[in-house]
């Protein structure tokens, strides 16, 4: 597309301004501005303004042109500079070169959010200070490509900044690319990313609770339904066998308090003997058989389950809805910057219905440093590229410490781009360097070499984080 706008010498920053907005989110199209006047007055002025607005392939041609042949243009890279030339119909010209494919060294400037496996900066052993991470290698190679010198603020604070902050920040113009992922909310900040960099998923990662532990055994094995069952079977031997023992003594010497606990019952039940009538009746006899067989099973079983739950603890029942998240005993923890996603997705019912299976922390930072240390008291929101990561960190742990529910999902299906200035003339170049990078396999490979750069920088470790279990011998 070719734009074609006439100018005189009133209002020329105004028709300028308005000339932007027409090409608003179209600021890379080629344009040719014909001035109605002296040009030699006004060409560093019209051409500085189009530097500002960001109109970046502009030629200005003179009211003289058939005359003089003379045409101006502007080069941005290293530094602001007006260039005039000749037009000459029998020379090959390129007249709107790519100004954008060799800056010359110029200062291309970047914001990380510090977040692993996102980007992440360090010192090595010359003393060079190095941006990393899957989209920090992008960005870096893209200032490369583009023959810039990236500049980007350091600190020997590590803090994570919030996406959102950075978002903001690179519209602004402070920067000129967010080295992180963000994804747009509205119409207005589709201006402010790049082509979409991945596709996401965005899911809790829960940790696996924990195996029953010894003292918890006797707990479990002393349930309700097993102690009213006992309970239940005490009573009935309690009755049967103080009615029988009418055709053995007196009445009055039958003591009644004995038809709700007779102490035979209890004692036959847990496998203790007691004290027996000589010649029993038929009737007692099978009483006696119940109450020894009663035992008989009862200890069996219970000796049994004891010995299979101290060699191979039960495995604790693991968390696979949101309606089991509310009942159990972790909950998710999230950064109080991102709870309003939920009012989009997955739906403005889901942070009702759920919030008290959450735990809201006001600080971004704090939650990035809790997630990253592996704590299992809570569950986290990761996204479907981080999590490879911390499974492949687990696969050398003795046992797993978190799991993805496979069909747990805040936002099964996101876009997320990289951040940049509103008409920002980079757009353009980083949109086809994005697709490049993906199309080359080159994004899949950054993202799978995650865990190991994190490794030789001691960020992460091959170290087991997970507890092992034991098994020894019962003491006397």
């Amino acid at each position: 597309m070719l734009a074609i706008a006439c100018l005189n010498n009133f209002d020329i920053s105004e028709n300028l301004e308005q000339l932007a907005e027409k090409l608003h989110h179209m600021r890379y199209t080629r344009t040719i501005i014909y001035f109605k006047g002296p040009a030699h007055n006004y060409v560093k002025s019209i051409l500085e303004k189009c530097e500002d607005l960001q109109i970046l392939n502009t030629l200005l041609v003179p009211f003289d042109f058939q005359k003089s042949r003379k045409y101006y243009s502007w080069e941005k890279f290293p530094f602001f500079e007006v260039k005039l030339h000749i037009f000459d119909e029998f020379q090959q010209t390129t007249y709107f070169p790519n100004k954008i494919k060799n800056l010359k060294g110029a200062i291309l400037r970047a914001y990380p959010d510090r977040s692993i496996p996102n980007s992440f900066i360090y010192t090595n052993k010359k003393g060079e200070v190095i941006l990393s991470g899957y989209i920090g290698k992008f960005v870096k190679n893209f200032a490369q490509n583009i023959n810039a010198t990236l500049e980007f603020p350091y600190s020997n604070d590590n803090s994570t900044v919030f996406y959102r902050q950075i978002l903001h920040t690179v519209g602004n113009g402070s920067f000129d690319i967010g080295v992180t992922l963000s994804v747009p909310q509205n119409f207005i900040e589709q201006g402010l990313h790049s082509y979409p960099f991945e596709f996401v998923k965005w899911m809790p990662m829960l940790p696996l609770l924990k195996d029953l532990d010894t003292s918890e055994v006797f707990f479990y094995m002393s349930s309700t339904e097993i102690i009213l069952t006992l309970f239940t079977l005490f009573l009935i031997y309690s009755v049967l066998l103080t009615y029988n023992e009418v055709f053995y003594k007196p009445l009055k010497d039958v003591n009644f308090i004995n038809f709700i606990f007779n102490e035979k019952g209890i004692c036959g039940i847990v496998g203790s003997s007691f004290k027996t009538q000589k010649e029993p009746l038929l009737n007692l006899r099978i009483v006696y058989m119940s109450i020894f067989l009663t035992g008989l099973v009862f200890n069996s079983m219970y000796g049994a389950h004891l010995n299979t739950f101290f060699t191979k603890p039960l495995p604790a029942k693991q968390i696979k809805s949101f309606d089991d998240l509310l009942d159990g005993p972790v909950k998710i923890m999230i950064a109080e910057q991102e709870v309003h996603v939920f009012n989009v997705n997955p739906g403005k019912h889901f942070w009702p219905k759920y919030h008290s299976g959450f735990v809201v922390v006001p600080m971004f930072q704090d939650f990035i440093k809790t997630r990253d240390s592996l704590n299992t008291s809570y569950g986290y929101p990761v996204t479907s590229t981080f999590w490879p990561m911390i499974e492949e960190q687990q696969s050398l742990f003795t046992r797993k410490l978190f799991q993805i529910v496979d069909n747990m999902y805040f936002v099964p299906f996101s876009h997320f781009s990289v951040p940049l200035q509103e008409n920002s003339i980079y757009k353009e170049h980083v949109d086809v360097y994005v697709f490049n990078a993906q199309d080359s396999g080159l994004l899949r490979h950054w993202i799978s070499t995650s865990f190991r750069d994190l490794v030789k920088l001691r960020r992460m470790s091959y170290r087991d984080l997970s507890k092992r279990h034991t098994v020894t011998a019962l003491k006397k």
